[in-house]
């Protein structure tokens, strides 16, 4: 067989690499399963569609070459190489090493729950049992985590998900005319290891500072004004497993997304989010970047913070430099950017398009910096690796539960979807 070109070479092993990096990006939960298989099925058609007459003679070797990868894509871990650690993922070169060492080809049971989701609106509470418990609720100001009590009622079945989670319907009995959703990760090793939601509301909340806070977005008058959602952490103490949720206001309307955390825009033409997502990076001096910016209308939620002084913080969405360099590399400036007087970097032509402000920019000056704590911005003052330790019912729980033959702690049947999506 004849010997390839160091340029065919080099074109396999960079499409090769490519592969590598897209599943580090699909385990890691940063990419749908979709946008996986679509951008999959390109790099090969790029590896393997050439019409050089030199390549085809070398076909073979580097289709061999090429299997020796895109085989393993299909595969999954064992567990034994999953790492305790979210922000340790299994590189994909590691997966090959395994199967050519004879590792086994059986794919590895889903970690996700498959449960069917009904939209619908808030059940009727009345038929819904209580149970106590926990909330985890975030001080931006004070840089700390406050624990209060309550007492709440969940819905049986999802009436949505998005990529990641699962959203139910909740009722908080201290404000039970609220309306309220929880959420909470169809991966459940997120429930062994529950940082992701304490980093999410973090997120959250970091989020919301730079829209409220001291020179945050909002006070320099933008046409449209930006607002992130108040959520919290919910320890579902009575419930097997003792998992954790995140609960935040539900909101009515067509929730859109309009960015995420790899550089994806969407066709959607709006100004405001995009300028928001830019905004936080100049105000930081771009240490620091929101996106995955999406919600109903300006009111947004799930957002995912980049910081390039604590890479470990803010879960494993953080892509650190490489997650600005993905914003940059597809951002437009917009007329709110230009109002705001953020750098254009890409030097690309402003459309006049969208929400437009009513003057041209602000005075003089431009931004000034939001004031934020980096050296405290990481920092999780809660869980140890086991997570929440066993909670014990009181004596007056151990009295009630005599009255009560399906007491919350054994409601296989009330809350069998609920439970199927958190009992571990």
């Amino acid at each position: 067989m004849q010997e390839s070109s160091p340029q065919e070479e080099a074109m396999a092993n960079s499409c090769i690499q490519r592969l590598k990096h897209l599943k580090t990006l699909y385990d890691a939960e940063l990419i749908t399963q979709v946008d996986f298989e679509t951008r999959k099925s390109q790099i090969v058609d790029e590896l393997t569609g050439t019409s050089s007459g030199t390549l085809k003679n070398s076909h073979r070797k580097i289709s061999t070459q090429r299997q020796s990868f895109v085989g393993t894509l299909d595969e999954s871990k064992s567990n034994d190489q999953v790492s305790a650690d979210p922000m340790n993922i299994v590189l994909a070169d590691n997966m090959v090493a395994n199967n050519g060492n004879g590792g086994s080809n059986k794919k590895r049971r889903s970690k996700r729950k498959k449960i069917e989701v009904i939209a619908h609106p808030p059940p009727d509470w009345d038929k819904i049992r209580p149970e106590k418990a926990e909330k985890w609720i975030y001080s931006y100001d004070e840089e700390k985590w406050f624990k209060e009590q309550c007492k709440v009622k969940i819905d049986e079945v999802p009436f949505d998900k998005g990529g990641l989670r699962y959203v139910f319907h909740l009722q908080d009995l201290s404000n039970p005319k609220k309306k309220y959703v929880a959420k909470m990760s169809q991966d459940l090793r997120d429930n062994i290891k529950k940082e992701i939601y304490f980093n999410d509301v973090r997120m959250q909340a970091i989020a919301h500072h730079f829209c409220h806070g001291p020179k945050g977005y909002n006070s320099y008058t933008p046409p449209k004004e930006v607002d992130f959602l108040e959520a919290y952490v919910l320890h579902l103490k009575q419930r097997e497993g003792s998992p954790v949720c995140h609960v935040e206001k539900y909101i009515e309307g067509t929730y859109k997304k309009y960015n995420n955390n790899v550089g994806w825009v969407s066709e959607d033409e709006r100004n405001t989010p995009h300028a928001f997502a830019h905004f936080t990076y100049e105000a930081s001096k771009r240490k620091l970047l929101v996106c995955d910016i999406q919600g109903v209308g300006d009111v947004y939620t799930d957002p995912q913070v980049h910081s390039s002084q604590n890479v470990k913080a803010f879960g494993r969405g953080n892509l650190g430099t490489k997650g600005f360099e993905n914003f940059l590399r597809t951002h437009r400036c917009n007329p709110v950017c230009k109002y705001l007087k953020l750098e254009n970097i890409n030097k690309l032509p402003i459309k006049q398009m969208g929400t437009l402000p009513a003057n041209t920019q602000i005075a003089a000056g431009g931004i000034s910096t939001v004031p934020f704590d980096f050296e405290k911005s990481g920092n999780v003052p809660l869980l140890s690796d086991k997570g929440f330790p066993k909670i014990v019912e009181d004596a007056e729980e151990s009295r009630s539960k005599g009255n009560h033959n399906n007491d919350l702690t054994d409601q296989s049947e009330s809350t069998s979807c609920w439970s199927k999506c958190i009992i571990l």
